[in-house]
C-alpha cells in the first residue's frame, strides 16, 4: 500500500482503550475520551453499508482504515472521522508482509448511531 493514500486520507482521531475498575474491582476495557491520540491520516475504504428506508430501521455502515501503527487500538477503542463517532469492530490486524516504511494497521470500524435525546 502506498503511504501517498494515508498522507492525504481523511483526518482520524483515536481514543485508545483503557483499563477501568468496577465498584467491584473487576478490570474492563472502555475508551479513554479524555486522552484522544494526535490526528493521523488514513485511507478509508467503504466495506458494506446498509440504509434503513423505513423508519425504526438501522443503518449499518462499515468501513476499513488503513492506518500506521499506533499503540492502544483494539476493540474497545473509538474513532472520529467524517464528523462521526466511529466503534472498532474487531482488533486491528498488523500489516507486515509490506516494506517496513509501508507497514501499517487494517482497522475495521463501524459508524455509532446518532444519539437521540430522551430515546436510546
Amino acid at each position: 500500500m502506498s503511504t501517498h493514500q494515508r498522507r492525504h486520507g481523511a483526518r482520524v482521531v483515536f481514543y485508545p482503550q483503557k483499563v477501568v475498575h468496577d465498584r467491584d474491582g473487576v478490570p474492563t476495557l472502555m475508551p479513554d475520551l479524555d486522552n484522544p491520540s494526535r490526528p493521523t491520516r488514513a485511507t478509508v475504504l467503504p466495506e458494506r453499508a446498509q440504509r434503513a428506508e423505513v423508519p425504526g430501521q438501522l443503518t449499518v455502515n462499515n468501513v476499513r482504515l488503513l492506518v500506521k501503527r499506533m499503540p492502544g487500538l483494539g476493540p474497545w477503542a473509538r474513532c472520529d472521522f467524517w464528523g462521526r463517532t466511529w466503534d472498532i469492530v474487531k482488533p486491528p490486524e498488523e500489516r507486515r508482509n509490506v516494506p517496513r516504511q509501508n507497514r501499517h494497521f487494517v482497522v475495521e470500524v463501524r459508524e455509532r448511531s446518532p444519539e437521540t435525546p430522551g430515546g436510546f
